[in-house]
């Protein structure tokens, strides 16, 4: 077990490596747009190295990663609809329930309970691409919170039938999650799924192709429930991890609770 959860995909980048990407894209730094994606990605040098890593510390390839972030974020990060917001949420199967043991953010996603069919039916895929965007932007957040700490998500896929297999709302989840891979690079520690059926291999020959090689590496895919994996990894003791996964997080899925209240603005000081 040891073996399948240990992260040999740790990347060390030396400064002179993030020295030579920023003096790469210099004429993109600086700008309003340039300060708020570092800081959202985490900060210097956490933001820069998310690019490298993410392009096995190629500065050309990580350069234009980084440009079409700015790109992607000036053009579509935004405050959610609050409409759009209330509407995927109640599809929205997953919640930020806490922190794992050495402070990481803790994501859990019950897929058992995922109605495809309904979603495809009900939300648009803007709608669904508008909200997905909005629960990465909190995973940020969160990444922010625990000191740039990935995020460790698992997934129970208890009660997951063919009837879930909806195609067309699979596709448009591939398509959506691709968001993640080209613009919210590594924040993933691990990926834990548990309680799988055999039907799952047909959702993951879909989703999978839109997933990288270090992200599915990162992955465990279990049919058993996980529960010597999940404290070996989460280091908490069985009984948190059932209090955890047995809770209802609907009250507080978007993990509001564990962030910092944001700034309040500062009114503007009028001169007479």
């Amino acid at each position: 077990m040891a073996e399948a959860v240990a992260d040999p995909l740790r990347v060390s980048v030396p400064p002179d490596i993030v020295a030579e990407l920023k003096a790469e894209v210099a004429a993109e730094l600086g700008s309003a747009d340039a300060d708020e994606m570092i800081a959202a990605l985490g900060g210097d040098p956490r933001c820069f190295k998310r690019f490298l890593v993410a392009r096995a510390l190629n500065v050309s390839a990580a350069s234009d990663m980084l440009r079409d972030t700015l790109r992607f974020r000036s053009q579509e990060v935004a405050p959610i609809d609050p409409e759009v917001r209330s509407k995927v949420a109640c599809w929205w199967p997953g919640a930020n329930i806490g922190r794992t043991a050495d402070g990481k953010p803790l994501q859990f996603v019950r897929i058992g309970k995922l109605d495809p069919r309904g979603l495809y039916a009900t939300v648009t895929e803007q709608e669904f691409r508008s909200y997905y965007i909005h629960w990465m932007e909190l995973s940020l957040r969160h990444q922010v919170a625990c000191s740039g700490s990935q995020i460790v998500e698992i997934y129970d896929l208890q009660g997951l039938s063919f009837s879930q297999l909806h195609v067309g709302a699979l596709r448009m989840l591939a398509r959506v999650l691709k968001i993640g891979q080209d613009h919210y690079m590594e924040s993933l520690h691990r990926c834990i799924i548990f309680n799988a059926p055999k039907v799952f291999a047909v959702a993951w020959s879909i989703i999978s192709t839109v997933l990288n090689e270090r992200t599915r590496a990162k992955t465990l895919i279990l049919s058993n429930d996980g529960r010597e994996c999940l404290q070996e990894v989460l280091g908490l003791e069985r009984d948190e991890i059932e209090r955890l996964l047995s809770k209802n997080h609907e009250d507080d899925k978007e993990g509001l609770a564990w962030l910092p209240a944001p700034p309040v603005p500062t009114p503007p000081v009028s001169v007479s």
